[in-house]
């Protein structure tokens, strides 16, 4: 979690940011949803976590959405085939552990 803590204000990670972030197999990304689904959003700014085309977890973090607009991130609603779908620029608003 000292990696998600890490994140800035108005950046985000991607799960393959975190695996690579911990030094662990890329198997781990399986289980990172329900990782976050489990762990306190007062602790940890575990909105800033996203998937790797940048599509939020609104199933696992429920308030992502207000808390990365109230950060400046731009979240927009695509198109796709699962209802409420949302996504941000990962290239704009991306956090690699050294930017």
């Amino acid at each position: 979690m000292h990696f998600i803590s890490a994140v800035p204000y108005g950046k985000v990670v991607s799960y393959k940011e975190i695996v690579i972030g911990m030094g662990v197999a890329n198997s781990f990304m399986r289980v990172i949803p329900q990782y976050l689904q489990k762990t306190n959003p007062e602790q940890y700014p575990i909105h800033r976590v996203v998937d790797t085309k940048g599509q939020l977890l609104p199933h696992y973090i429920p308030s992502q959405i207000d808390a990365l607009r109230a950060e400046g991130i731009a979240v927009v609603l695509v198109d796709s085939i699962e209802p409420h779908s949302y996504q941000l620029d990962l290239q704009r608003y991306g956090w690699r552990g050294n930017s």
